[in-house]
């Protein structure tokens, strides 16, 4: 589970026909949990959330809202976690850290090169993540010659596989082992396990 549902970013539900009006009609409040931010994950009977106003990540009971556990990264929160099969992937500017679902401890993390930081969400497909990485935005001629790269990591480990260049910094669809992306106005389609370019379109 990952914002807009699946790794090729189609925002569509499959089971979302399992819903009726006569199933939802008579739907009460079931719990409240104030002061909250960004999309929420829902896996593994918790949501997974960014809370304190951006500065903790939260596992919550989706039947109690009782809290499982709750990461504090160090820098503010400004995106959504991704949950893959076996890690919630929770980024920050600065990291992107790979948490225990059921603990929270992280058991690998991932620093952006100096200059730059983690911009967008992150992917998961089989056994890679994709992490968007761009320099800080900014104000003057910097910000004009920005430049950003997707790091393609190991889902497992975090170890760097390959580095796509030049993207626009937003997070890539990702379909039958093809990576989508945006570029300068251009998308490109691209192997996600050789690297090799197979199509663009402009």
């Amino acid at each position: 589970p990952q914002p807009r549902f699946n790794a090729a970013r189609t925002a569509f539900n499959p089971f979302a026909d399992t819903l009726s009006p006569a199933k939802v009609s008579h739907l009460l409040l079931k719990w409240r949990m104030p002061d909250f931010s960004f999309s929420p994950v829902a896996a593994n009977s918790l949501l997974y959330q960014a809370g304190q106003g951006g500065r903790s990540y939260v596992a919550l009971s989706l039947n109690t809202r009782a809290v499982r556990w709750r990461f504090i990264p160090g820098g503010f929160i400004e995106l959504s976690p991704t949950v893959g099969p076996r890690f919630v992937y929770a980024p920050v500017p600065a990291a992107l850290y790979a948490l225990d679902p059921q603990t929270g401890q992280p058991e690998w993390s991932f620093f952006p090169p100096r200059h730059a930081v983690v911009s967008g969400t992150p992917v998961v497909a089989g056994a890679v993540v994709i992490v968007p990485v761009c320099p800080p935005e900014g104000n003057g001629p910097k910000a004009v010659a920005r430049s950003c790269s997707l790091y393609a990591l190991s889902a497992s480990t975090g170890r760097k596989l390959r580095v796509y260049g030049d993207p626009d910094g937003v997070t890539p669809a990702i379909s039958k082992g093809t990576l989508y992306l945006t570029s300068r106005g251009t998308v490109r389609a691209i192997r996600l396990a050789t690297g090799r370019r197979t199509w663009t379109f402009t």
